[in-house]
């Protein structure tokens, strides 16, 4: 399985290395070797953790800061369960609006119904496509990321263990049936468990701009939430309605004037 080839191919010291602790770490080595100007951030989903423990590590060397999508820090007990259920719910709201919508390009199906025609397809030439990527150990390098960073970061929840994987596979199954099933990062068999993340607490004076989105589904806009309380009074919330995961640079509007005003001229929008 993944953790034994991880095992095998990797030394210990460097699985343990892989924290997102780290990554703040090498961005202030970047930024003082490039010559130690305060710098302006911009993060998005997973990219919105690495900023804000960068910004409770090092606050004096930040100019401006957009995190858009935000992922929390500590982990959530039951968080998987509650975002299938949330993207199920996405999922028919597409379906809804692809059948109101004239130019819908799968509106003589329906969406959901494309899904699967689509997952049929994969499905008959499943086998071509295996056969065809690099050997174990390169296919474990890269699914094995965003596991071995989890991890290294001491995401062991108590509900993701191997043992219980099969029950999460189901209840997230019965949640999402459109979706489909899905289960939370297992750390129990992980050759490495780490240290955790600090928790978020931003001193310093930069202004820093969260961005959520009131229809993503991946990551809810209760934790972009949380991320400004967390982050204090130097912190503001801008929220999109439109659907989809992230906000910024995804089209003109909005959105991007809010960004833009920030990094050129320093200034936040009214909170929410």
């Amino acid at each position: 399985n993944l953790a034994a080839t991880c095992e095998a191919n990797y030394d210990p010291e460097y699985l343990a290395s892989l924290t997102t602790v780290n990554a703040a770490r090498d961005m202030e080595s970047v930024r003082i070797a490039l010559g130690a100007e305060p710098l302006d951030y911009f993060g998005a989903s997973y990219g919105t953790a690495i900023g804000s423990v960068y910004a409770t590590m090092y606050p004096d060397s930040i100019r401006t800061m957009i995190l858009d999508a935000a992922v929390p820090t500590d982990p959530v007990d039951g968080t998987f369960e509650s975002r299938a259920a949330e993207v199920e719910q996405a999922l028919v709201r597409l379906d809804t609006s692809c059948d109101l919508w004239l130019d819908c390009p799968v509106r003589d199906v329906g969406f959901l119904a494309a899904i699967e025609q689509v997952r049929a397809r994969l499905a008959l030439i499943g086998a071509v496509e295996l056969s065809s990527l690099p050997d174990s150990e390169s296919r474990a390098g890269n699914s094995g990321a965003s596991q071995a960073i989890a991890c290294a970061d001491g995401w062991n929840l108590e509900n993701s263990t191997s043992d219980e994987l099969a029950g999460q596979v189901e209840r997230t199954a019965a949640l999402a049936p459109n979706a489909g099933p899905g289960w939370e990062t297992p750390c129990d068999l992980w050759p490495v468990t780490g240290p955790g993340i600090p928790a978020v607490a931003y001193t310093g004076d930069a202004p820093i701009l969260v961005v959520g989105g009131e229809a993503d589904a991946i990551t809810p806009l209760r934790w972009s939430e949380d991320l400004v309380a967390e982050l204090g009074p130097n912190a503001s919330l801008l929220i999109g309605e439109e659907s989809g995961h992230t906000k910024a640079f995804q089209r003109p509007g909005c959105i991007d004037d809010h960004v833009f005003t920030l990094l050129f001229d320093g200034e936040l929008p009214e909170s929410g």
